[in-house]
Order: C-alpha cells, then sequence, then structure tokens
C-alpha cells in the first residue's frame, strides 16, 4: 500500500509540474502589462542590459527566479524593462519574464503540498483499515448472532412440539379415563339389572 501511495505521490508530482510548466508557457506568450511585479523563467540567468536589445551594453545578469518590476515593454524588441531584486535597472528580453514564479522555486512549496498530500492518503488508508476491521468484526457478530438465533428458534420449535406431545398425551389420558368411567358405568348398571330382587312382604288383615 505504501508503494501505491508513492507512485500516486510521483504521478500527482509530474502531472502538476507540467501544468506549471504549460502555466508558464502560456502566460509567457501573452501581452505583459506594465508595473505589475514578474520573475524571470527557469533559463539559468539572463543578462541584464543598459537599452532594449542584444546590442546594449550588459549591466549584469539576473538569476532564474528573481522576482523583478516591469516597467515598460518595447514593442519593437520585445524587451521589457525592469527592475531587479538589487534595485538594478535595465532591459531584459520579455520572452524570460513571467507572470509567475520558476519552476524551480515552486518545487519546495510542491513537496510540501505533496507531503501533506501522502499524509492525507495515509491517513485515510488508516482509517479504511480500521473502518475494513470494524465491517469485519460487525459481520463476526452478525455471524454469532444468526447462529444464537437459529439455537433460539431451533429450542422453540422443540418446546412447541414437546407441548403438542404433552396435550396430545393430557387429552388421550383424559380420553381412557374417560372411556373407563363410561364402561365401569355400564357393567355396574348391568350387574345392577341382573341382581335378585327381594320379594315384597305383603301384609294380610284377617
Amino acid at each position: 500500500m505504501v508503494a501505491q501511495i508513492n507512485r500516486l505521490f510521483l504521478v500527482f508530482l509530474l502531472i502538476f509540474s507540467a501544468h506549471v510548466v504549460a502555466q508558464s508557457n502560456d502566460s509567457s506568450g501573452n501581452e505583459l502589462v506594465d508595473g505589475e511585479p514578474r520573475f524571470i523563467s527557469d533559463d539559468l540567468y539572463i543578462y541584464l542590459h543598459s537599452g532594449p536589445g542584444r546590442n546594449y551594453r550588459i549591466l549584469g545578469s539576473v538569476s532564474a527566479g528573481t522576482p523583478i518590476t516591469q516597467l515598460q515593454t518595447d514593442a519593437e524588441t520585445q524587451y521589457v524593462e525592469i527592475i531587479d531584486d538589487k534595485d538594478r535597472r535595465g532591459w531584459v528580453e520579455g520572452r524570460h519574464v513571467s507572470e509567475t514564479p520558476s519552476l524551480r522555486d515552486q518545487i519546495p512549496q510542491l513537496k510540501e503540498e505533496m507531503a501533506g498530500f501522502r499524509e492525507t492518503l495515509m491517513n485515510k488508508e488508516t482509517r479504511i483499515t480500521q473502518l475494513s476491521k470494524y465491517i469485519e468484526k460487525l459481520e463476526s457478530e452478525k455471524v454469532s448472532l444468526q447462529t444464537q438465533y437459529d439455537q433460539l428458534l431451533k429450542e422453540h420449535e422443540q418446546s412447541q412440539q414437546r407441548i403438542s406431545q404433552e396435550s396430545y398425551a393430557s387429552q388421550k389420558e383424559w380420553f381412557v379415563r374417560g372411556g373407563l368411567l363410561a364402561l365401569g358405568g355400564v357393567i355396574i348398571g348391568i350387574v345392577i339389572t341382573y341382581l335378585p330382587k327381594k320379594r315384597q312382604r305383603r301384609d294380610t288383615w284377617m
């Protein structure tokens, strides 16, 4: 999983870098507005001339990523008059002037953002792992509860069957007892019928 995060980190860095380079190229082709802060693009350094062209005296060099202030643009040569970070005033080629910081200067920020991105991914991965373990626990509890439910259902069915059997046996017992009592009554009636009767004594009056 760490290897996957590292690959995502590398892919994101490459995509973001390409996007920044594309923005830098697009901005260099646009018309630059005078009086706004600018940056020297990713060339190692460029020469600062005393006038709007290469034929003018070189005053020094300006390193890539140096923040500058754009003063004006020569429409013919497309040279830009600037003031650099050392308060030097001179002219540089307009194609080297960019509205965004150079990629070299953005790399530390990119690394910081990538570190935050990686940390976020790691936190999410940790959270996913925790949720996966919690889901597994819930699944285990579900299986346990289902087993208990099945056991209770089986016991309930057995109880119902036992109660039904006991009820049938009780009814059968009462039926037998009632039959025996009825049979006994019939026998007693028959016996009484066949018992010799006493002759009635007649009193005669003379």
